[in-house]
């Protein structure tokens, strides 16, 4: 038996050697001979000596495993004790974790009870100040509708007071103004009051100057600039409204104090019947003669200036026996115009149209002009200053002005010649543009005509330009007050300046026709718009018969260009194209082809036709055409010469 432990047990189980076998084997080898002897102990030897080493080798594994099953136990035994040892650990912390864990709970409850009474008062303060501000957006909203209502009620008196400026209706707007209790509207009425005071007094100096005597009767009405501050300082609100409506009426009633009625058209006058609205212009015309006043007459353009200047010259001649001499002076482009109108309306008038080489206007002095028998010398500016020396002897009794508004520029040439040099009774402005949107043009007009009422610029710019000039108000003005001062540029100018517009007087006038005819592209024009439309070029024949290609640019432009004429696209060529034939001029353009079917029907009729282009290249094509048709014309652009 063995004592010790596992691996000891086995080592003494073991059996070195099997004495039984060994005596059989030697018995076995009496009975061989002597080599087989040997064999066979050489092989016993080497049996036993394997037998050997295989039992020694299985007791050192025998040693290593139960080693190695040492290690493993020491092992098992090491981790445990680590195991252990973390168990620990862990409780430990888990018991330091709870113990903070609750520490803080402490505290955010404490803190939890803390927010919870801070809400609440925060709460009860909410409330609180909710209950006020309920409170205020309901004063709030009460005050905001209080302001509410009286704004709106302001910009219906505002909106009130402007139409009542709109409409003319000065006392409806005075008694309104005087309700608003406006500082700013109130100094604009009450210097319009003295302006129109001052006016009233100089209009007076003025008829004085051109009848040739002063007439108190007429100014007396009139209080003095003076005394008229002194009046406006004194009287209360009522007193100051009477005066500025009454003072309105008594400026009109004096520019046009005598007053002649002009119930019908003068008998001279032939050429046809005068509408009422040129009747009524008649009549104006001749009450600023008879007053000893002059005027501009800015009727639209198409209502009869021209004729009603005639019908003036007519009722001087018949009524006042006023022959003249008369100086027209009107652009070169219209002196035809004026004398055919005057060949037709007043053909017993003797007119000299005044223009022409300095030979033949010396002949016209010295065979027409020496005797003075004339009645109305007609010319235009250019002659006006050529032959000022001479024109000037002359006493005119009306100079009038067509197309008045080339002497908005006071500082021109042609007003400082007029101004200066020439002496008449009576002078007349017309223009279809009297308004300007630069008052000293504005009152370079009207220190044409009425050179003693309107004598300084300044003063006129100081009136209407900036009227609260030098007080301590923002000077930025409202609606109102520029309705105002436009209202009372108007009470300034309207007893000399008479202007309807067509919309006015429509119903007088004849019926106006209008018909748009759409004309076919040929197929030159359809092949140019398609290329301009698809590529933005067009193909050019040259002279040599060959193609290129022109790039464009602007095509909208060169799309206008295709629809008037082909030929438009042909400047660039070299020699230019020109038509022999007329035939292919018209073929190649849908509008030359209805002008040549309209143009013969027309002038059958007896018509004048006008022509409009936006192109003087067109109006070069229109001008081969009608040389080519045989037709007159004349030629009106900017490269036309005006002498």
């Amino acid at each position: 038996k063995s004592t010790g432990g596992p691996g000891r047990e086995n080592f003494n189980a073991l059996t070195l050697f099997d004495h039984s076998r060994l005596s059989r084997v030697r018995q076995d080898i009496g009975s061989l001979s002597m080599e087989e002897r040997r064999g066979q102990i050489l092989n016993a030897n080497l049996a036993a000596e394997a037998a050997a080493k295989l039992q020694v080798n299985r007791m050192q594994k025998a040693e290593e495993r139960a080693h190695a099953q040492a290690v493993h136990q020491a092992r098992i035994a090491e981790q445990q004790r680590i195991a252990a040892e973390q168990r620990r650990r862990r409780q430990e912390a888990y018991e330091r974790a709870r113990t903070e864990h609750e520490a803080k709970l402490r505290v955010l409850q404490s803190r939890k009870r803390f927010l919870q009474d801070v809400m609440a008062q925060r709460e009860d303060r909410k409330a609180k100040a909710k209950a006020l501000r309920k409170l205020l957006k309901q004063r709030s909203e009460q005050t905001i509708s209080f302001h509410s209502k009286e704004r709106k009620k302001k910009i219906r008196e505002a909106n009130a007071r402007v139409l009542a400026l709109r409409t003319d209706n000065m006392e409806e707007y005075i008694k309104m103004a005087k309700e608003a209790k406006n500082s700013r509207i109130s100094m604009l009425l009450d210097n319009t009051d003295v302006l129109l005071q001052n006016l009233g007094v100089k209009v007076a100096d003025q008829r004085a100057a051109t009848m040739g005597q002063f007439e108190d009767t007429d100014g007396q009405h009139l209080l003095r600039a003076d005394d008229a501050v002194q009046t406006s300082q004194q009287d209360d609100a009522d007193a100051v409204e009477q005066n500025l409506i009454s003072g309105q009426k008594r400026y009109l009633n004096l520019v046009h104090s005598k007053q002649e009625p002009v119930d019908e058209q003068p008998v001279m006058l032939e050429g046809g019947q005068l509408r009422e609205y040129q009747l009524a212009g008649l009549q104006w015309m001749v009450s600023l003669y008879i007053n000893g006043l002059n005027g501009i007459l800015a009727d639209e353009m198409g209502l009869g200036k021209t004729i009603q200047t005639i019908s003036l010259f007519a009722y001087l001649m018949e009524k006042k026996g006023n022959y003249g001499p008369h100086l027209v002076l009107c652009p070169k482009a219209v002196l035809s115009n004026w004398c055919v109108e005057f060949g037709r309306w007043l053909p017993n008038y003797n007119v000299i149209l005044y223009d022409g080489k300095p030979e033949e206007r010396k002949q016209l002095r010295d065979d027409r002009m020496a005797a003075q028998t004339f009645n109305v010398l007609l010319t235009h500016y250019d002659m006006i200053m050529r032959d000022k020396k001479f024109l000037t002897k002359f006493q005119w009794e009306y100079i009038i002005i067509d197309e008045g508004h080339r002497l908005k520029n006071k500082d021109s040439k042609l007003s400082e010649i007029l101004r200066g040099v020439y002496q008449s009774r009576n002078r007349l402005l017309l223009t279809g543009t009297p308004i300007q949107n630069n008052l000293k043009e504005l009152w370079s007009l009207l220190n044409f005509v009425l050179p003693k009422v309107f004598d300084t610029s300044d003063s006129f710019d100081d009136w209407f330009s900036a009227p609260f000039k030098g007080s301590q108000e923002d000077v930025a003005l409202s609606e109102e007050e520029e309705l105002l001062i436009i209202h009372r540029l108007h009470q300034v100018i309207r007893p000399f300046l008479l202007r309807r517009k067509k919309a006015e007087v429509e119903k007088e006038l004849p019926d106006k026709s209008i018909v748009i005819c759409k004309c076919d592209l040929s197929a030159w024009q359809r092949a140019y718009y398609k290329q301009i439309t698809e590529g933005g070029s067009v193909m050019l024949e040259t002279p040599k018969g060959n193609s290129k290609s022109r790039t464009l640019m602007n095509s909208a432009m060169q799309l206008r260009k295709a629809c008037i004429h082909p030929y438009l696209f042909l400047d660039s060529m070299y020699p230019p194209y020109e038509p022999e034939d007329p035939a292919e001029l018209v073929r190649a353009s849908g509008k030359f082809h209805l002008l040549d079917r309209v143009l013969p029907k027309l002038k059958a009729a007896g018509h004048r036709v006008l022509l409009f282009s936006q192109m003087t290249r067109a109006m070069d094509l229109l001008e081969l055409y009608f040389e080519m048709q045989g037709y007159r014309y004349l030629r009106l652009d900017g490269e036309t010469k005006t002498h």
